[in-house]
């Protein structure tokens, strides 16, 4: 049975900021313009022009952690997760390494955890989640384990952690409460090969079944340089790529960014299809050179005869680089604008004075195009925001270098 829905909007909206319901009302006028076809249990939202909001939303700053020098607890280093809980701000450091609470306003409370191997202690702290009842999981690869504490810092027990694997991936605590840690999933039994995945963690030794993206059926555009004892593989520059993110309500969010299109598969075998018109961002030609050039010496530093064995480099840019499911139910797409260059930038070896316009885009739980949000330049999504209705907290880093967290309002067109 197929329900199709064709909707034009151009009306008085009253909708709450977050993706679901929430105690802050506001009123927009938008124009949005699309389909909404299901299927079976395949829903597709075609966006083909305007938005719910009608506008551009934008981030208010309303209170500010880190400086440049002063007091201990306002000195950041290395931020490697924030996260918030019952009006508290956690922020962890892995320089220090400890978490530090902070109170919505940006006043320090306290601080949990400190360096070292015993209970309670961390070596390299990557990662951190606050359970329902507030229990702190954090992942400290080099000691091989997640420890959970108190919120006063009290270790309530450990998880073991796959000895010689560590990641990136950040861990996610899901809606219901469960833990999931990326990490490498049980050989197959025939071809004896090891995938990766989101694992739940159900207790000290226990593993649910590991979460894995969609296959889309994608290869990555590669570059290889091989020789004794060495193999290297890198991306081509602005080749697309395939991007997942587990949303803590338990959805996969998932993509290949040639085009801008992103599925959403729920828990209970629901996937929606969500497609937006857009247009396609050229990439400069001097730009793409100048990247060229620095993957030629990077293989080169391999093989020293290598030569381009890959696919060439795109002439627009993918239609987006990171994908997230927030606390509401809503989905940011981050992408890359156009690029300026920047020739009083001080050129060190690896690094580009070519900067990219971010452009960040926002989708509600029906998969409909809410808007554009314009983020300030300095806010950072290397480490994951922490996103819940219209509360918004990242990390930042000022001219002079200084690091900061920040807590931000969402506000939308026509607000103050």
């Amino acid at each position: 049975m197929t329900l199709r829905v064709q909707l034009l909007v151009a009306v008085v909206l009253v909708f709450t900021v977050a993706c679901s319901s929430g105690p802050t009302e506001s009123s927009a006028t938008g124009t949005w313009v699309g389909s909404i076809t299901t299927e079976g249990n395949i829903t597709t939202v075609i966006n083909e022009s305007g938005s719910v909001w009608g506008g551009v939303a934008t981030l208010v700053e309303e209170a500010s952690i880190g400086v440049d020098l002063g007091d201990d607890p306002y000195m950041l280093g290395s931020v490697r997760a924030v996260a918030v809980h019952n009006s508290e701000i956690y922020i962890l450091d892995q320089q220090i390494p400890t978490i530090r609470v902070y109170d919505l306003a940006g006043k320090h409370l306290r601080d949990v955890g400190s360096s070292g191997e015993g209970p309670g202690e961390f070596r390299r702290p990557d990662s951190l989640v606050i359970g329902p009842d507030g229990s702190l999981y954090v992942r400290d690869a080099q000691s091989g384990r997640i420890s959970i504490l108190s919120p006063e810092g009290g270790e309530l027990g450990t998880m073991p952690l796959n000895q010689g694997f560590s990641t990136a991936n950040r861990m996610v605590m899901t809606d219901d409460g469960v833990l999931h840690n990326y990490e490498r999933t049980e050989a197959d039994p025939e071809t004896g090969e090891r995938g990766r995945g989101m694992v739940p963690r159900l207790g000290a030794d226990e593993r649910g079944e590991p979460i894995v993206p969609p296959d889309f059926g994608f290869e990555s555009w590669s570059l290889t340089a091989n020789s004794t004892g060495m193999n290297l593989t890198t991306g081509v520059p602005f080749a697309p790529v395939m991007r997942w993110v587990l949303a803590p309500s338990g959805a996969v969010v998932a993509g290949v960014s040639d085009d801008y299109r992103f599925e959403i598969h729920s828990r209970d075998g629901r996937v929606m299809v969500v497609e937006k018109a857009w247009e396609p961002v050229s990439v400069d030609p001097a730009e793409a050179d100048w990247r060229r050039k620095g993957s030629i010496e990077t293989m080169r530093r391999v093989v020293p005869e290598w030569t381009w064995n890959g696919p060439e480099i795109p002439a627009v840019k993918p239609a987006y680089g990171q994908l997230l499911g927030d606390r509401s139910g809503c989905v940011w797409v981050i992408r890359s604008g156009p690029s300026t260059y920047e020739p009083e930038c001080e050129v060190r070896e690896g690094v580009s004075c070519w900067r990219s316009e971010r452009l960040v885009d926002l989708f509600d739980v029906d998969g409909r195009y809410l808007g554009p949000v314009d983020i300030p330049a300095d806010v950072s999504f290397t480490t994951r925001p922490f996103i819940r209705d219209d509360l918004f907290v990242a990390t930042s880093t000022d001219a002079l270098g200084t690091i900061m967290v920040k807590r931000y309002r969402l506000v939308l067109p026509g607000e103050r």
